[in-house]
């Protein structure tokens, strides 16, 4: 649910951890994260601004959707130049079915990424890496459950050698699952405990739009850090800043209010 802050899995911690196959990217829904609440979106400037000890970090973003929004691309800017170009094509489901990315980096000049994405009727089935001639670098095949959550995920090289897998167990009583991911000889790397669906989550607070208003940092159970929001809305009723505060709870108060982060968009809509 786009209103929401999603958690941000860290994944692949072992060797193949610079690519886009993971069980967190088959549950993405990639289309909902950069379509707005209301209206149609033509074009989404965005002007991101990081605090932290040493100043502020100003990253700029412009995002151009097609007029069936079967198609999104994204301008990543760094220091006013162009960092990063992304393009996400969809099925008429608003399925992603293909990704490309290219950026910018030090030392080596531009580097480009591209994957396809196929689907079968429990959900997300496959994804692969592709190299410039569209020939699979490597290959992550998923198994689901019955409601369509992914429980398995299988990574392959090119020569279908296999690289690693991941799992999930879903608690759905409780809005939780396991997560493990091992290497290819079935050592486990990393064990960890995620939410399922943040919008059930009782730990968070929200407005009267829906949009979250707080929610706890959650890096340990002793965790005393949470995060405060403030929003401004545009006619259409869709944020166009989004400030984020950083604050410690002491029983029922909290303190030591700093600031985080700053989101500003600027969003112009297709006609209907």
């Amino acid at each position: 649910m786009k209103k929401l802050l999603r958690n941000i899995i860290p994944i692949f911690l072992i060797a193949f951890n610079s690519y886009s196959q993971s069980i967190t990217s088959g549950r993405t829904k990639v289309f909902e994260q950069y379509n707005t609440e209301f209206g149609k979106p033509k074009e989404i400037k965005n002007k991101n601004t990081f605090y932290n000890k040493s100043g502020k970090e100003i990253k700029e973003e412009k995002i151009t959707f097609s007029k069936n929004l079967d198609t999104i691309t994204e301008l990543r800017y760094k220091n006013s130049q162009l960092d990063a170009r992304l393009v996400f094509i969809f099925d008429e489901d608003k399925n992603l079915i293909f990704r490309s990315f290219k950026n910018k980096v030090p030392l080596f000049g531009w580097q480009s990424q591209k994957a396809e994405y196929k689907y079968n009727r429990k959900g997300i089935q496959e994804i692969n890496d592709l190299d410039p001639n569209n020939n699979i670098l490597r290959k992550a095949i998923f198994e689901n459950d019955s409601i369509g959550n992914p429980i398995s995920m299988k990574l392959y090289d090119r020569n279908n050698n296999l690289l690693g897998y991941e799992t999930a167990e879903y608690k759905y009583s409780n809005n939780s699952y396991t997560y493990k991911v091992y290497d290819s000889k079935e050592n486990l790397k990393t064990s960890s405990q995620h939410t399922i669906d943040n919008k059930q989550s009782k730990s968070n607070n929200y407005n009267e739009h829906g949009d979250v208003i707080s929610y706890p940092r959650n890096w340990n159970e002793n965790d005393n850090i949470y995060y405060l929001l403030e929003y401004k809305y545009d006619d259409m009723g869709n944020w166009v800043e989004k400030k984020i505060y950083k604050v410690e709870k002491q029983g029922d108060t909290f303190v030591n209010k700093e600031k985080d982060r700053r989101f500003k968009r600027k969003i112009e809509y297709w006609e209907e």
